[in-house]
């Protein structure tokens, strides 16, 4: 019966490019992208918080590609190319392909092409910088510079692409150290701010002025992305949020007892891991997530199943609904994956498997 559905629908499922069967899908086609460095580096099983990747609204997507060098790479379409000749650790793409990360210890921002030149030509301080995201416009940079020759009293830095220059974030007494972890098209930063010595840290907002204002999350936290509404995510002590017009939105799920927060889109879609470190040595210890309109979804659910990989971490969504993540084999091998929504099927699909699951019962008569 099966197959009469397939015969009778396939020209329009192929038009379509969904998985779907009879009504029955999965939510999210998989495109493995390469292999990428062991991501579990300190070796007790729990995970870096630094991302490097990043995925644009057109479905471009840069990550840190495990070969021979390793270095930053951009897939586009089922192709891969390098970002740079020389290893770059990209940490995000803007919608104008604009590559943002860091090269040889210094910040870096260049069109996609190979041998385009670094954008970024200030060193604030002279003491070394760093890069942490990009505008999707391609404007604008996030990230900090150091104070002190040995890399001490780091300072939150937005550099403008457009304008070749820097603003450095202000901090407000007693935080007297920072960094700006992402900027939307508006100039808006979110990061933290601690003071001298580390401690307390507090999750921060700069306004497109530079002026810093607490997010009110208490000590231990930080915000990690702001989407171009103008909305939040990070991590506090009480585990992973989002603000927005609603106020304050719990992000803690049933996956684990850590839980953090890494990426939003404009639709407020929100993507992160969690870390369960009651489980077995045999079993996952973290889990990839979304959240979405108020549900929290195990990724792993929602991928077309036989794969043999089990999603860790999910990095970094676009404004279609795009996911890159991090999964492993099972064998201490880790791959970058692209999961894409998979559209709903249509009526005139149902109808046609409907119609392919009729006819043997008419033919039987």
């Amino acid at each position: 019966m099966k197959a009469m559905c397939l015969s009778v629908a396939v020209s329009v499922l192929l038009a379509l490019h969904t998985l779907s069967v009879c009504g029955q899908s999965s939510d999210y086609s998989l495109n493995v992208l390469g292999p990428i460095e062991n991501w579990k580096s300190d070796g007790d099983g729990t995970v870096d918080n630094s991302r490097y990747n990043g995925i644009n609204n057109n479905g471009v997507a840069t990550f840190f590609y495990q070969s021979s060098p390793s270095t930053g790479v951009i897939w586009q379409n089922g192709s891969l190319s390098y970002v740079s000749s020389s290893p770059v650790r990209p940490v995000g793409i803007s919608d104008n392909s604009i590559i943002a990360g860091n090269q040889g210890g210094a910040p870096y921002a260049a069109s996609s092409a190979v041998g385009s030149q670094n954008l970024i030509t200030t060193d604030p301080y002279s003491f070394g910088s760093v890069a942490t995201g990009i505008s999707a416009n391609g404007s604008l940079v996030s990230g900090y510079s150091w104070r002190h020759s040995s890399q001490m009293l780091p300072v939150p830095i937005v550099w403008n692409l457009n304008s070749s220059t820097y603003t450095t974030l202000s901090l407000s007494y007693p935080y007297v150290q920072g960094q700006a972890n992402s900027v939307n098209n508006s100039g808006v930063s979110v990061g933290f701010a601690y003071q001298n010595g580390g401690s307390p840290q507090i999750a921060t907002m700069w306004n497109s002025d530079g002026g810093m204002s607490d997010l009110g999350m208490g000590n231990g936290s930080w915000a990690t992305a702001v989407n171009n509404k103008g909305d939040i995510i990070g991590h506090s002590a009480s585990g992973a949020f989002l603000l927005n017009g609603d106020g304050l939105v719990s992000l803690n799920n049933i996956l684990g007892n850590s839980y953090y927060a890494l990426s939003l889109n404009d639709s407020d879609q929100v993507v992160g891991w969690s870390h369960d470190s009651g489980a077995a040595s045999d079993q996952h210890q973290n889990t990839g997530w979304l959240y979405d309109d108020g549900a929290t979804i195990n990724l792993n659910t929602v991928i077309p199943t036989g794969t043999g990989l089990w999603i860790d971490q999910a990095e970094a969504i676009n404004n279609n609904g795009q996911i890159l993540a991090i999964a492993d084999d099972g064998h201490n091998n880790d791959y970058e994956l692209l999961l894409t929504p998979v559209p709903e099927p249509t009526t005139l699909t149902l109808v046609l498997c409907g119609i392919g699951l009729f006819l043997p019962r008419l033919r039987k008569r």
